[in-house]
C-alpha cells in the first residue's frame, strides 16, 4: 500500500463509519416520532428535546473522531518532514543550498500540518475549559477510585432505566422496567405523592394527576429522576448508587444487601444537560466508551 493510499484509507474509513451510523441515527429518530401518540403535545415536545440531545451527541462525537484523525496526521506529517530533512542535510553537507519544487511542497506541507495541529491544540484547551470537560473529569476520577470507568448509554429519554438495565443479573425489558416502576408508585401513592407537584401551578396533584403522571412512566422515552429510581430500588430489592461531579453519592435503598447498580448522572453532558450513563468493572474495552 502507497504512503497516499495509508494517507486517505483511515479518514475514508471514518467518514463511512459515520455515514452509516448518522443513516442509523434517522432510523432512531422515525421510532422515537412513532412512538408519540397522535395529539399528545407533551410527548411530542419532550420527543423534540430527545432528538436535539441526540443530535447533539453525534455531532460533538463525529467532531472528535475527525479531530483525533487530524492531529495524528499533523503530528505524523511534521514527523516525517523533520526526518526527511534531516536526511538531505546529512546527505549534502557540502553542497550549496538548492530548494527543489519538491521541497518546496514539502516545507509547505509540514507549515500546513503545524497550522492545523496548533488549531486543534487551541480548540482542545477551549474544550478543557467547558462545563462538560469538568463534570466529566470529576465523575471519571471519582470512578477510578472505585475501580470503575462509564459505559455510555444512548441518550434516547429510556437512559436511565438502560442505565440499570446493562447491570441487571435478570433479563428485563425498558418497558417491563417502565411498568414495574408505574405500578410500585401507584400501591404506594402515599409515599409518592408528597414529592409530587402540579408543574404550573405548584399545587398537589389531583388523583387524575396522579394517575397521568403514572402513565407518563409507562410510555418510551419518558425521562425518569430520582422518584422513580427510588420506585425501581424497592421493587427490584437492590441499592442504587448515583455518582454526580460536585456532590456526595446519593444512595437509594441502602436497607437491601446485594450488590449496588452504579449511575453516573450529567448535567451538562448534553446539549439539554441530565443524562444519565452506567459504571462498571472495565471487563471488554469494546462495551466501554469512556
Amino acid at each position: 500500500m502507497s504512503d497516499l493510499e495509508e494517507s486517505i484509507n483511515p479518514k475514508e474509513k471514518l467518514l463511512e463509519n459515520q455515514r452509516k451510523e448518522k443513516k442509523e441515527f434517522q432510523a432512531k429518530i422515525q421510532a422515537i416520532k412513532k412512538s408519540i401518540p397522535n395529539g399528545n403535545k407533551a410527548r411530542s415536545k419532550e420527543a423534540k428535546k430527545t432528538i436535539e440531545a441526540l443530535q447533539n451527541e453525534l455531532r460533538l462525537k463525529h467532531e472528535k473522531e475527525l479531530y483525533e484523525l487530524e492531529k495524528n496526521n499533523a503530528v505524523d506529517g511534521i514527523a516525517c518532514q523533520l526526518a526527511e530533512s534531516n536526511i538531505t542535510e546529512q546527505s549534502k553537507p557540502e553542497q550549496p543550498a538548492r530548494i527543489s519544487k519538491a521541497q518546496k511542497r514539502r516545507v509547505k506541507k509540514t507549515a500546513k500540518a503545524k497550522e492545523i495541529a496548533a488549531r486543534l491544540d487551541e480548540a482542545e484547551a477551549d474544550y478543557c475549559k467547558t462545563e462538560r470537560y469538568k463534570e466529566e473529569t470529576s465523575i471519571k476520577n471519582k470512578l477510578k477510585e472505585m475501580g470503575l470507568v462509564i459505559k455510555a448509554i444512548n441518550p434516547d429519554g429510556n437512559c436511565m432505566y438502560s442505565a440499570i438495565q446493562v447491570q441487571l443479573d435478570v433479563s428485563l425489558s425498558i418497558q417491563e422496567l417502565r411498568e414495574k416502576t408505574a405500578s410500585h408508585i401507584r400501591s404506594h401513592k402515599d409515599h409518592f405523592i408528597p414529592f409530587l407537584a402540579n408543574k404550573t401551578t405548584g399545587d398537589k396533584l389531583s388523583d387524575d394527576e396522579f394517575e397521568d403522571y403514572c402513565l407518563e412512566i409507562e410510555e418510551p422515552a419518558t425521562w425518569g429522576g430520582q422518584l422513580e429510581l427510588l420506585a425501581l430500588s424497592e421493587v427490584l430489592h437492590i441499592p442504587i448508587h448515583v455518582i454526580q461531579s460536585s456532590t456526595p453519592v446519593t444512595i437509594l435503598g441502602e436497607e437491601h444487601t446485594s450488590k449496588p447498580i452504579i449511575l453516573t448522572f450529567h448535567r451538562h453532558e448534553l446539549g439539554l444537560g441530565e443524562h444519565y450513563n452506567a459504571a462498571v468493572e472495565q471487563v471488554n474495552q469494546d462495551e466501554v466508551t469512556r
